[in-house]
């Protein structure tokens, strides 16, 4: 809307220069949200297509963080029309309330955008709003992770086995994943023959090092298969640092003990024949002379349990010793066992709570991980519709061996590309004359509407008049009702007998009181005609307020209507260009076949 102030001329660079500050003010957001706007952009007219796609999805990004729109447009212009159209689709989805579609940002101009731009702006998260629960616990990130993962592989298409390389599929944020298990094999590895590592300990021969320099075949002529070369290195490379780690630690005979076995067999294979490796390791397990921890006795049982079970024979040794306990001693020994054992089953019941409380929390995650399995299901649908059309489309295109279904193939193909032709040239018909139509409504309404504003600030400026003279007149009324009771008490008051003069000089002072009035009433009079001359002057240049700014906005509607006419331009270039890729699709098709 364009401000209508009442001055005598509407100052059009005032609002060109407002829509400049909005279009910096937009600008400095989209740089902020990451747009690569250069310097030398000062407004939304110089804003490219390529730019306007950028600078929308880069905002509906910050707004909705799982959305996958591309930044950049394709070269083709059907997967043009369709990314404008996804585009539109999440604005609407937002509750943009003004009419958007591909052609908003393919065939846009200025005042759309910047509405949309605005609207995008408005809906970025503040900076109180930018904070984001981070899962805590391992249980919460793995569970986090795998959501995220499978609502990226529901959200990609379906691609056959024999396109994808090694299984690998790449996402569009550079992540890639590996999809079956065709290209994989199991870790094997096989002894590889080499020089030994460490010399530290190990003295090569002449022999050996003849026998390596002349003799030993090369490791990759050593394997078996080509999948064995990567888990043989590893295999040696970990066999190797073992060794000097136990080269270099003196009491390692513990750390000996489970690793003696492997390591005979890669002492046999690592070390000379003169010096193996199998006195040394054995060596080392005798280096600690430390003897085992005895472990603790078993407390006595209690008398009760020593009563029931009967005891084998006791030697003679024995019976004295047993005859020393008293009964004192057993009874604490007895109090001892049942203290131990009411601990233990106190310790018991804590962790059956503790146990119980922890399936209480699984039940309730695996019900929220069964809702967001619902959830994430819902998109299989839109998979499956996609791959319908992959079906039909594999319909039309031609099959290897049959070189008849190759020109059927074309045949659909080129009715297909007239038909999208045919149906955007009259979809931009269409869009022409629904535009038309809306402006002319558009100005309609907003003329009634002026219309009727105006009535009512008349009809309101009247009806505050007419309060004010009300109110003039009711404090007037009263003022005069007590003058009147005034001068009813002072005739009551004053003598019958009074003279004539008295009443004279009465008559004259009420005569110097009306002229006074009059006086007065003149000046109000003279004040209200240059009043209305005001009114008048401002009513002048108000009408020729009104007439500039109509002026202003036929301008602006004529430059609409050629902006129109350069995306009609447009349109049809687009539309060549789609012949051009259609008639190229078929000649390939036709060199296929």
């Amino acid at each position: 809307m364009i401000p209508r102030t009442i001055c005598g001329n509407v100052d059009v660079q005032q609002n060109s220069s407002d829509m400049e500050e909005v279009d910096k003010i937009i600008i400095h957001s989209l740089r902020q949200v990451g747009c690569d706007i250069e310097d030398e952009i000062e407004s939304l007219q110089q804003f490219t297509t390529e730019l306007v796609v950028e600078a929308t999805v880069r905002c509906l990004r910050v707004i909705q963080p799982g959305l996958t729109l591309p930044v950049s447009l394709p070269s083709s212009m059907s997967a043009r029309f369709r990314i404008g159209a996804e585009i539109a689709q999440v604005c609407s989805d937002l509750g943009y309330g003004g009419d958007v579609g591909y052609q908003t940002f393919l065939y846009s101009s200025v005042t759309d955008i910047r509405k949309v731009l605005i609207f995008l702006i408005e809906k970025l998260p503040k900076e109180s709003e930018k904070v984001v629960e981070v899962p805590s616990g391992k249980a919460a990130l793995l569970q986090q992770s795998l959501s995220d993962l499978l609502r990226k592989q529901f959200n990609t298409p379906w691609i056959p086995n024999y396109c994808k390389n090694k299984g690998i599929r790449w996402f569009k944020d550079g992540s890639w994943s590996r999809e079956g298990y065709l290209h994989c094999h199991q870790f094997y590895s096989c002894p590889l023959v080499v020089p030994p590592v460490t010399t530290k300990k190990l003295e090569i021969t002449e022999k050996s090092k003849d026998y390596y320099k002349m003799h030993t075949p090369y490791i990759t002529e050593q394997i078996k298969n080509s999948n064995e070369l990567v888990p043989s290195l590893i295999q040696l490379n970990a066999n190797s640092l073992t060794l000097e780690q136990l080269h270099s630690e003196k009491d390692s005979s513990v750390l000996m003990k489970p690793w003696l076995p492997s390591l005979e067999k890669t002492s046999k294979l690592m070390s000379s024949k003169d010096e193996p490796l199998e006195p040394y390791a054995r060596s080392l397990v005798g280096l600690s002379g430390k003897k085992p921890i005895p472990r603790p006795r078993p407390p006595p049982k209690p008398k009760h349990l020593t009563e029931e079970t009967p005891s084998p024979p006791k030697s003679t040794e024995e019976v004295p010793a047993d005859k020393e306990k008293t009964h004192d001693e057993e009874e604490k020994d007895s109090e001892k066992s049942i203290e131990n054992l009411k601990q233990k089953m106190e310790d018991m019941k804590i962790s059956f709570e503790d146990l119980r409380n922890e399936v209480k929390t699984l039940k309730v995650k695996a019900s929220q991980a069964m809702e967001e399995l619902r959830e994430e299901e819902k998109p299989c649908q839109e998979v499956e519709e996609r791959l319908a059309l992959w079906r039909r489309t594999q319909e039309i295109l031609p099959r290897p061996g049959s070189d008849g279904l190759a020109g059927e193939g074309v045949e659909r193909l080129k009715s297909m590309a007239d038909g999208s032709a045919r149906r955007l040239l009259s979809l931009a018909s269409a869009w022409d004359e629904h535009r038309t139509a809306l402006l002319s409504e558009y100005r309609h309404l907003r003329e009634h509407d002026t219309n009727r504003t105006s009535e009512a600030q008349r009809q309101a400026e009247l009806l505050r008049s007419l309060r004010e003279k009300t109110r003039e007149v009711m404090e007037e009324v009263r003022e005069k009702e007590q003058i009147r009771k005034q001068l009813t008490t002072e005739r009551e008051k004053v003598n019958k007998d009074v003279g004539r003069s008295a009443y004279t000089r009465r008559i004259m002072e009420i005569i110097g009181n009306i002229r006074k009035q009059n006086e007065d009433i003149d000046k109000v009079l003279k004040d209200t005609k240059e009043v209305q001359k005001e009114i008048n002057q401002l009513t002048g240049r108000l009408d020729r307020s009104f007439t500039v700014a109509d002026e202003l906005i036929f301008r602006i509607q004529t430059e609409e209507a050629k902006s129109v006419a350069s995306n009609l331009e447009r349109i049809t270039a687009d539309l060549r260009q789609m012949r051009q890729e259609s008639a190229a699709l078929a000649a390939r098709l036709e060199r296929k076949s």
